[in-house]
């Protein structure tokens, strides 16, 4: 369980601020609550999965991810959605029938 909103930026340990969150996901997104856009240099948050509808942000294309919006592009780029290793994993659990 990952807080989206980290205890230290008085986030709540409630289930409306609890996200199931891998390891490499939790460590890369650390207390952050969103970073600086590369292409116009503003702080954008990152995806809220409990207030956003993840196909408003993000679409999947085979075993990317792909972003949509500003929201999707800080979020895929600091948590690193399309690392080597990690679209290799989700093409296999695709393969298996195992991500939805």
């Amino acid at each position: 369980m990952e807080h989206i909103i980290a205890e230290k930026h008085r986030g709540t340990t409630e289930a409306e601020n609890l996200a199931l969150a891998c390891p490499y996901c939790n460590r890369a997104k650390g207390t952050d609550l969103g970073s600086i856009h590369p292409e116009t240099g503003k702080l954008t948050p990152f995806f809220n999965p409990r207030t956003q509808k993840w196909s408003d942000r993000f679409q999947m294309n085979r075993a990317e991810i792909a972003p949509l919006t500003s929201v999707g592009r800080v979020t895929v780029a600091i948590l690193q959605f399309n690392q080597s290793e990690r679209l290799e994993e989700r093409d296999r659990l695709i393969t298996a029938g195992q991500y939805s």
